[in-house]
């Protein structure tokens, strides 16, 4: 398990940055692709689920917590930094994120 720093900009309907740390773990690993689960993803409970390939991060459309989420990024490796852009839509209203991960 490895604890990263995350900002999170909500970006449409705009408002102020927040930030916490998130606890991303390895789920399993083979010759293209990364599964990882992610803790805390959005300060929601429960787990996200991403694929990393590459430098692509991708998050598929899954429920956490009550809401649907999904979006997609890119990973640094000479940085350690993932950027990230997704969506939280709690059923009322869907919000649109920009997040800088960082360890």
């Amino acid at each position: 398990m490895s604890q990263w720093f995350c900002t999170e900009t909500p970006t449409n309907p705009a408002g102020p940055s927040v930030t916490f740390n998130v606890n991303i773990t390895k789920d399993v690993n083979d010759d293209t692709n990364t599964i990882v689960k992610i803790s805390n993803f959005s300060s929601l409970s429960g787990l996200a689920t991403g694929n990393i390939s590459g430098n692509t991060v991708s998050i598929p459309t899954q429920s956490v917590d009550g809401n649907t989420i999904q979006g997609s990024g890119t990973y640094n490796a000479a940085t350690d930094k993932i950027n990230l852009n997704y969506t939280v839509n709690d059923g009322l209203q869907s919000t649109v994120y920009s997040a800088v991960y960082s360890k």
